[in-house]
Protein backbone atom coordinates (compact mmCIF):
# COMPACT_ATOMS: atom_id res chain seq x y z
CA UNK A 1 0.00 0.00 0.00
CA UNK A 2 2.85 2.69 0.88
CA UNK A 3 4.81 1.48 -2.18
CA UNK A 4 1.58 2.40 -4.56
CA UNK A 5 1.45 6.21 -2.71
CA UNK A 6 4.51 6.50 -3.15
CA UNK A 7 5.21 5.02 -6.51
CA UNK A 8 1.76 7.24 -7.95
CA UNK A 9 3.12 10.69 -5.95
CA UNK A 10 6.33 10.06 -7.99
CA UNK A 11 4.12 10.35 -11.25
CA UNK A 12 2.19 13.35 -10.29
CA UNK A 13 5.77 14.75 -9.99
CA UNK A 14 6.95 13.31 -13.29
CA UNK A 15 3.85 14.74 -15.05
CA UNK A 16 3.79 17.94 -13.26
CA UNK A 17 7.60 18.61 -14.18
CA UNK A 18 7.29 17.40 -17.79
CA UNK A 19 4.30 20.07 -18.41
CA UNK A 20 5.80 22.90 -16.76
CA UNK A 21 9.43 22.36 -18.42
CA UNK A 22 9.65 24.02 -21.55
CA UNK A 23 13.13 24.80 -23.82
CA UNK A 24 15.73 27.20 -22.18
CA UNK A 25 14.07 25.97 -18.54
CA UNK A 26 16.80 23.74 -16.41
CA UNK A 27 14.82 21.26 -14.24
CA UNK A 28 16.37 19.68 -11.38
CA UNK A 29 15.32 16.28 -9.53
CA UNK A 30 18.26 16.29 -6.60
CA UNK A 31 18.39 14.74 -2.73
CA UNK A 32 15.50 12.60 -3.06
CA UNK A 33 14.51 9.03 -2.14
CA UNK A 34 12.84 7.09 -4.78
CA UNK A 35 11.48 3.52 -4.27
CA UNK A 36 9.81 2.17 -7.27
CA UNK A 37 8.06 -0.71 -9.27
CA UNK A 38 8.35 0.27 -12.80
CA UNK A 39 10.25 2.57 -15.21
CA UNK A 40 12.81 5.14 -13.93
CA UNK A 41 12.27 8.54 -15.57
CA UNK A 42 15.64 9.20 -16.66
CA UNK A 43 14.63 12.34 -18.95
CA UNK A 44 15.11 10.42 -22.57
CA UNK A 45 14.18 12.61 -25.38
CA UNK A 46 13.66 15.72 -23.11
CA UNK A 47 13.29 18.84 -24.83
CA UNK A 48 13.94 20.97 -21.77
CA UNK A 49 17.68 20.72 -19.36
CA UNK A 50 17.35 18.09 -16.62
CA UNK A 51 19.38 17.81 -14.06
CA UNK A 52 18.75 14.84 -12.07
CA UNK A 53 21.59 13.47 -9.20
CA UNK A 54 22.39 12.59 -5.94
CA UNK A 55 19.24 10.50 -5.64
CA UNK A 56 18.65 7.39 -3.45
CA UNK A 57 17.00 5.21 -5.79
CA UNK A 58 15.52 1.76 -4.84
CA UNK A 59 14.39 -1.29 -7.38
CA UNK A 60 12.64 -4.35 -6.79
CA UNK A 61 15.94 -6.68 -7.67
CA UNK A 62 18.32 -3.23 -7.89
CA UNK A 63 18.61 -3.33 -11.03
CA UNK A 64 17.58 -0.63 -13.39
CA UNK A 65 17.38 0.28 -17.10
CA UNK A 66 16.95 3.85 -18.26
CA UNK A 67 16.92 5.21 -21.62
CA UNK A 68 18.11 1.22 -23.49
CA UNK A 69 21.05 1.11 -20.73
CA UNK A 70 22.00 -0.98 -17.42
CA UNK A 71 22.31 1.98 -14.61
CA UNK A 72 25.80 1.90 -14.77
CA UNK A 73 26.04 2.62 -18.61
CA UNK A 74 24.10 5.68 -17.94
CA UNK A 75 25.62 7.07 -15.03
CA UNK A 76 29.41 6.82 -17.08
CA UNK A 77 27.52 8.92 -19.78
CA UNK A 78 27.39 11.95 -16.88
CA UNK A 79 23.66 11.27 -15.82
CA UNK A 80 22.49 10.79 -12.42
CA UNK A 81 25.49 11.62 -10.88
CA UNK A 82 26.02 10.42 -7.58
CA UNK A 83 22.83 8.99 -7.69
CA UNK A 84 23.20 5.29 -5.33
CA UNK A 85 20.97 2.51 -6.63
CA UNK A 86 20.31 -0.32 -4.41
CA UNK A 87 17.07 -2.95 -3.60
CA UNK A 88 13.81 -2.33 -2.29
CA UNK A 89 13.87 -1.73 1.04
CA UNK A 90 11.79 -3.98 3.73
CA UNK A 91 8.40 -2.40 4.64
CA UNK A 92 10.11 -1.43 8.48
CA UNK A 93 12.36 -0.29 6.69
CA UNK A 94 10.30 1.87 4.76
CA UNK A 95 8.66 3.31 7.34
CA UNK A 96 11.26 4.16 9.19
CA UNK A 97 12.49 5.97 6.31
CA UNK A 98 9.56 8.05 5.20
CA UNK A 99 9.19 8.79 9.17
CA UNK A 100 13.03 10.30 8.77
CA UNK A 101 12.10 11.92 5.77
CA UNK A 102 9.16 13.71 6.94
CA UNK A 103 10.43 14.20 10.60
CA UNK A 104 7.97 12.48 12.63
Amino acid sequence: MILNLIQIFLLMLVTVTRRLASKGTTVFFTNNTCVFRGSYFGGCNADYSLNISNNKVSSKNGDLSVCGMNFSEWQAKGNDRKTTLRRWPTDVQLVQLSRELLSF
